[in-house]
């Protein structure tokens, strides 16, 4: 594959908990969220779970869909869309509001190696997204790859 070549990817995150307003003070029953990329025909499902977790906040109950958006992969790097699985992720969701199919959010993800450093971040402002959701959201965790024994697309 070439380099920096550009995959599909879609989010979908869910979560419940409660954060104050104006204050970084948060905390989370559950949060999570489903990648889906897609790559050469392939598609790769990870996801993320994390529960009761503090310094990670959202809206007392969210969930959103993202349309899907271009992501660039450094193959160069050793870094592909389908050998991400147990890789520690941070995922930062800024949304405005999003009500049905109304809104937008910015979507911050970082992957890190196993020395935990990053080895890779996507940013991206403007993601056309639906669902319900009108604070912020974050999740750290680790891939799982939920593509594995399902038949291929």
């Amino acid at each position: 594959m070439p380099d920096n070549s550009l995959v599909m990817a879609e989010l979908v995150s869910m979560g419940m908990g409660l954060k104050i307003p104006s204050t970084s003070l948060a905390a989370n029953l559950i949060n999570g969220f489903y990648l889906k990329i897609t790559s050469g025909g392939q598609t790769t499902v990870y996801g993320v779970a994390a529960t009761l977790g503090f310094d990670q906040g959202g809206l007392v109950v969210y969930g959103i869909a993202t349309d899907p958006f271009g992501v660039k992969f450094d193959y160069s790097k050793g870094v592909t869309p389908h050998t991400l699985e147990n890789k520690l992720v941070d995922l930062s969701i800024d949304a405005g509001i999003v009500i049905a199919k109304l809104g937008k959010i910015d979507i911050k993800l970082t992957i890190y190696d196993e020395n935990n450093a990053p080895m890779m971040s996507v940013e991206r402002v403007d993601v056309e997204a639906q669902g319900i959701m009108i604070a912020d959201a974050k999740v750290r965790g680790r891939l799982v790859n939920l593509s594995k024994g399902a038949p291929a697309n």
